[in-house]
């Protein structure tokens, strides 16, 4: 094959120009010739009310992009409750990235035995689900999918490419536009667009230190207000054993 002959990406769904996918706000700062040299590499999707994106265990390693309506997240099965809970907490966006990962590989959590007190559970998604009733529901603007899409570009950088199960099912709650993205094109809107990578950043550090917050004793029985007061004010660092 003729190395000027460019392939489009096939991911279903409506194949968006350059043109349109800058005019989106969180993607206006993404380089116009790395999308040239991708066609395809977002795509426009439609959904009914109902319809299911993907089901929880589904191989996947796209992320997804709410542009309108809301979809519901949940788990469908006891078993993947119970396995989700032994994700340790990550620390930032890259961290959960490879909490995910060695989740999926099997790598032993270096922090120990999970708490028994842990009431949510991590998601590939901006949002950690409750054990006691594992829904919740995403809008316009949210992104989901992103830990495996970043871990399958990761992955395919060494050579090595790899599909992720999807962590939950996902479902329209109402009529939906959502975009599906490429990995390679993810990771170039977060080297890109240092706005909507912070945003994502601090997504991860909020669940994080909400997490944390709900598993240390003196705080588990105060109200989620208190809980959101404190979280404004504290800050969740790691050390290194032996640091000081």
């Amino acid at each position: 094959m003729a190395k000027d002959v460019i392939l489009t990406a096939d991911l279903g769904g409506t194949p968006l120009s350059p043109a349109e996918i800058l005019a989106i706000p969180d993607f206006s700062k993404l380089n116009a010739r790395a999308l040239e040299k991708f066609p395809g590499a977002i795509a426009k999707q439609t959904l009914r009310q109902g319809e299911i994106l993907f089901r929880e265990g589904d191989s996947g390693s796209t992320a997804y992009y709410i542009l309108s309506g809301e979809m519901d997240l949940y788990l469908s099965s006891q078993m993947g409750s119970a396995q989700s809970k032994k994700m340790a907490r990550p620390t930032g966006l890259m961290g959960s990235v490879k909490k995910f990962t060695n989740y999926l590989k099997g790598v032993p959590d270096r922090e120990g035995t999970p708490r028994r007190d842990v009431t949510h559970i991590p998601m590939d998604a901006p949002v950690d689900l409750p054990i006691d009733k594992p829904i919740a529901t995403l809008g316009p603007g949210e992104l989901f999918g992103e830990l495996a899409a970043l871990a399958a570009f990761k992955q395919e950088k060494i050579k090595r490419p790899k599909i992720y199960p999807r962590s939950a099912t996902v479902r329209a709650k109402t009529d939906v536009e959502i975009l599906e993205i490429l990995p390679n094109i993810l990771n170039n809107v977060l080297y890109n667009s240092p706005a909507f990578k912070d945003k994502l950043n601090n997504n991860h550090r909020t669940r994080s230190l909400d997490n944390h917050l709900r598993s240390v004793p003196v705080f588990a029985g105060l109200s989620q207000e208190f809980r959101d007061f404190l979280r404004q004010r504290v800050e969740l660092v790691d050390f290194a054993p032996g640091q000081t």
